[in-house]
């Protein structure tokens, strides 16, 4: 047995600062689960947890410019100021859409909003139940900012994991001297080619970047502990932030509960981890199990999942499919995985780390995951985290914590980094505002900035003048449903049968006392819409088009009660 620490040259205080946001939003979340679910929570409590994370955000980027921007020299400084204008345009991006597309309308939004309404949770769509921190922690800052009218705040904190992962790559990165400097570049090119590769997954506001960052920070700070094992506060926060992962989304689970405590297990086994190494493990395990035992069987019956995933094609069908479609027509991906396995081999447990990891997280990607990339946004960054880990790796016998290892306070607190943090915030929200103002975009409003995303530029009156009018929107889409709920009143099929018929839609409609009624084209959930776009061919004195969406799938009816009634059914 070797008690030989991991020989790993790591940035302890800017990881501890990447770790310490995810941890902050996790508190926030939980206060939102107290406020769902058991008493009112005071407002003020959620203010104070949005600005704790405001300042560990700040103190990131202060930190970042610290050790990649000052003093560094041509390549090096171009790799270390990159990454932040790329996290920069990514929150104008998102600041200036709303929640706009697919699941970031429903599930994601609408949860939230029903979570600081106190409300349960709709299901109606997905069936299965879903993890909901990240619908939590979107909730809290809606209870701290008062209202949901507003996604501004909510659309920035989407921007965040991608600083989050960027931070704790960036602390894997070798120190710039003279000895490592082609190492150093070398690993802020591979930081920026899978941040730039992963963009556009990236831009969602789903909860697959909270869940690769949580889960990316959970893994690097493990290799922290590794590196000294007789330390314990490294541990104690991965297994948190492995937790915060797992409560984020399904694939986590894997993480907190197996791979975690089985590589903590074999680090008191074969590397002379203390014995309270796997209690701390152990403890993360019960929180997530607990809940697991409660929510299992309605997480695994996910026909949605299954059907997308696999289909009709099979297991074997869809692993060929999905390796040709992310690793073949995707060749830098396969670099950064074929570089991490042969990299990883440097140290023994690194190459037990990646197998212990890799395997079965690419697994569940290419069969249940196959329909999307998003669904490998953390295999992707864990792999590159294993290569920087492996690039860095100290030849000498020093080990634990390094050279930049010193007083947080002292380093965050430089005055000019920090106004420099600061400034970059700023610098989104004014960049954000002036840009809005420009296009004619109501910042003020999210539902309506998603609305006109959705419809077109010719929708912003519509809407407006819905809102006046209280009017009863009829929908036929979950994307339409969650765009207005909490505002208006808002309806949709009460069953999903088959055959049925256009006067069983008729007297939903009479039920209901629609308005409005929203045909959905290819985003149509169930078959009311195609019902509704026949009964507007053969009864156009009772439903006339008001408004049809730029791309011609989403149509908003106008409904005559008094017409409706003389329909033929």
């Amino acid at each position: 047995m070797s008690s030989a620490p991991l020989r790993l040259e790591v940035d302890n205080t800017l990881l501890t600062c990447s770790a310490g946001i995810v941890l902050s939003l996790g508190a926030s979340a939980l206060l939102a689960v107290v406020h769902a679910n058991l008493a009112p929570v005071p407002r003020v409590l959620f203010v104070a947890a949005q600005l704790l994370t405001l300042a560990l955000i700040v103190g990131l980027i202060a930190l970042w410019l610290q050790r990649k921007v000052f003093g560094a020299h041509r390549l090096a400084l171009v790799l270390g100021i990159v990454p932040l204008v790329v996290f920069a345009g990514l929150a104008v991006s998102m600041m200036l859409s709303g929640f706009a597309r697919h699941d970031e309308i429903y599930s994601w939004n609408l949860w939230a909003i029903q979570h600081l309404l106190r409300e349960p949770y709709d299901r109606s769509y997905t069936q299965a139940a879903y993890p909901q921190l990240y619908a939590y922690w979107l909730a809290s800052i809606y209870a701290a900012q008062d209202g949901f009218q507003s996604q501004l705040l909510t659309r920035f904190a989407s921007a965040v994991p991608t600083l989050v992962l960027v931070g704790v790559a960036g602390a894997f990165w070798p120190r710039p001297n003279s000895l490592k400097a082609r190492t150093t570049v070398a690993a802020g090119l591979l930081t920026l080619l899978v941040l730039l590769s992963t963009f556009r997954t990236l831009k969602l506001s789903y909860a697959d970047p909270l869940m690769a960052a949580a889960l990316l920070a959970s893994a690097a700070l493990l290799l922290a502990h590794a590196a000294a094992p007789g330390t314990q506060r490294y541990l104690v926060a991965g297994v948190a932030c492995g937790v915060i992962a797992a409560y984020v989304k399904q694939p986590a689970i894997l993480w907190a509960c197996g791979m975690l405590p089985l590589a903590v297990l074999i680090g008191v086994w074969r590397w002379s981890w203390p014995w309270r190494s796997l209690l701390i493990a152990s403890g993360g395990v019960l929180a997530v199990g607990v809940w697991l035992l409660a929510a299992f069987a309605e997480m695994v019956d996910n026909q949605g999942v299954l059907q997308a995933g696999l289909g009709e094609r099979g297991l074997l069908a869809t692993v060929l499919s999905s390796i040709f479609k992310y690793l073949v027509k995707q060749p830098h991906w396969l670099l950064i995985l074929a570089a991490s396995w042969y990299f990883s081999r440097r140290d023994l447990r690194l190459h037990g780390l990646w197998w212990l990891c890799m395997l079965p997280l690419t697994g569940l990607w290419f069969t249940l995951g196959s329909y999307e990339v998003r669904h490998g946004l953390h295999v992707l960054w864990l792999g590159s985290l294993i290569l920087l880990a492996a690039l860095g790796l100290r030849r000498d016998a020093q080990a634990g914590a390094n050279p930049a290892d010193v007083s947080a306070i002292r380093l965050i607190g430089r005055p000019a980094a920090l106004a420099m943090g600061a400034s970059l915030i700023a610098l989104v929200f004014g960049l954000s505002s002036i840009l809005a103002e420009r296009r004619g975009i109501d910042l003020g409003d999210g539902q309506k900035l998603a609305f006109v995303r959705q419809m077109g530029p010719q929708a912003a009156d519509f809407f407006d003048q819905r809102l006046s009018a209280q009017s009863r929107i009829w929908t036929t889409s979950n994307y339409s449903y969650g765009l207005f709920y909490g505002r208006l009143p808002v309806g949709r099929p009460l069953d999903h049968v088959p055959n049925q018929r256009p006067a069983d839609l008729i007297k939903q409609l009479q039920d209901f006392g629609a308005d409005y009624a929203v045909s959905a084209g290819r985003y149509a959930y169930g078959q009311q819409s195609a019902l509704l776009l026949g009964l507007a061919e053969r009864c156009p004195q009772a439903l006339r088009k008001a408004l049809s969406s730029s791309d011609g799938e989403f149509t908003f009816f106008a409904v005559d009660q008094r017409a409706l009634q003389s329909c033929p059914a």
